[in-house]
């Protein structure tokens, strides 16, 4: 009988034992090894495969451009604010009246400049179902393009 590495009595069975299994379990870890970069080639191959196929490819824009357009149409249902802001210099021989259209006003001497600020909200109460019908067809654009990138994957 003899003495292993570990401290252990084993007899010489013992010992191929061991070594038959030591020898198992590197073959063991080495079919591991190359599976996993088997696998990682494939996760690879898989990730440029799908990179190179333009029918997906054309597929995912298409979501995209549904998901903007759909976007674009909810902000038809929000009001819009629009802020502006002018500057007027004018030269006319004083005294000068306007027309009557503006008011028919008199200007003073002193002022040859005209400011002026405009603040502005719109919120549309009725567009006779435009807005709606359009984004169903965004949301249905949507779905259809979603459903044309299902197709493809599956396809290939």
């Amino acid at each position: 009988m003899g003495r292993d590495p570990c401290g252990d009595i084993v007899g010489r069975r013992g010992g191929k034992r061991v070594k038959i299994s030591f020898l198992r379990d590197a073959l063991i870890l080495i079919f591991c090894v190359r599976a996993g970069l088997a696998a990682a080639d494939l996760d690879f191959c898989l990730k440029t495969a799908v990179l190179n196929n333009h029918g997906l490819l054309l597929a995912a824009e298409d979501i995209k451009i549904s998901k903007l357009k759909l976007e674009q149409v909810g902000s038809m249902f929000r009001p819009k604010l629009s802020l502006g802001a002018y500057y007027d210099y004018y030269s006319l021989d004083y005294p000068s009246v306007f027309s009557s259209s503006l008011g028919a006003f008199n200007l003073q001497e002193a002022s040859d400049n005209l400011y002026g600020t405009r603040v502005t909200l719109t919120q549309p109460l009725y567009t006779g179902g435009a807005v709606s019908t359009l984004e169903k067809q965004a949301s249905q654009k949507l779905l259809d393009s979603g459903n044309m990138l299902a197709a493809e994957k599956n396809r290939r």
